[in-house]
């Protein structure tokens, strides 16, 4: 009996051991929908939600704590403590922060593309691989609408920047991307430049009707896709960390629900081609 107590204890106190030893991993998450949704009746349903959450639930020789709503500048700061600090995901370059570490990605973004009316297509959609960007801003019947301070990736900005002086490109100051929709729909605009997903998203804000007049066409440059990764700071418990999180970044169990969560923010008309992308790109090395 003496002995089995010995044994009894010895097993409760490795137990608690191990317990004790599982390194924390802070994971810091930003108000920014539909990536994370932190409030409302859709809380935690956001890309990068369903995403840390599959991270936590499988990165068992870990413990998990969340710090919700951290802006970026407080990221970096985190980035500088010892530890484990990371975003689950944002939409970044490899490198583009010192002094971190990056995943795999966890998420490939389609590009900005271009929003017209259905009625209107026919002047976009020159080629199967997408609107010619370049062709479309010369056409100086045709006006464009964007939003003064909007960032649509290197290859379109340069684009903006280079024909910008021109009379036939309209740019809104104030953030209002429904207000940009209704200009559409007056036809006092004929295209739009803007990301699928802020599209989806503002278009919900229209009627049904309105909703069924206007059209997302995806852009002829593939190479402005974005990667979402993991970011954390650079130390050996991330490296640990980000090493495990690799190899679950190319299980079909995190892929499919991650890829999925996706798709419900995307237009239709490109849902096929970004459930292929991610499939098949998700936790590949780059």
């Amino acid at each position: 009996m003496k002995s089995f107590r010995i044994v009894l204890l010895l097993s409760t106190f490795l137990v608690t051991q191990v317990y004790a030893e599982k390194k924390i991993t802070h994971w810091m998450t930003i108000n920014y929908p539909p990536a994370y949704i932190l409030s409302g009746p859709q809380k935690g349903t956001g890309m990068n939600d369903i995403a840390m959450q599959i991270m936590i639930n499988n990165l068992n020789s870990f413990s998990h704590e969340v710090i919700d709503d951290v802006t970026i500048p407080r990221i970096m700061h985190f980035w500088r403590k010892s530890g484990i600090y990371c975003s689950p995901g944002l939409a970044v370059t490899k490198n583009q922060f010192s002094k971190t570490l990056y995943s795999a990605p966890i998420l490939i973004m389609p590009p900005a593309g271009v929003i017209v009316l259905k009625t209107e297509a026919f002047k976009f959609r020159k080629s199967e691989k997408g609107v010619y960007l370049e062709t479309v801003l010369k056409d100086t019947e045709l006006k464009a609408g964007i939003m003064k301070s909007g960032q649509y990736g290197k290859y379109i900005d340069n684009l903006i920047h280079k024909y910008k002086k021109q009379n036939n490109l309209y740019q809104r100051v104030d953030i209002d991307q429904v207000a940009l929709l209704k200009m559409l729909l007056s036809k006092r605009v004929d295209y739009l430049i803007d990301y699928p997903i802020s599209f989806y998203i503002n278009a919900k804000k229209l009627n049904k009707e309105d909703q069924k007049k206007i059209l997302f066409l995806p852009i002829n440059f593939t190479q402005n896709i974005k990667f979402v990764r993991a970011v954390c700071n650079d130390n050996d418990e991330s490296k640990e960390l980000i090493e495990k999180l690799n190899k679950l970044l190319r299980k079909k169990s995190f892929k499919i629900p991650v890829t999925n969560s996706l798709l419900n923010f995307l237009p239709i008309e490109i849902r096929g081609k970004y459930r292929k992308v991610n499939m098949k790109y998700i936790g590949v090395p780059d």
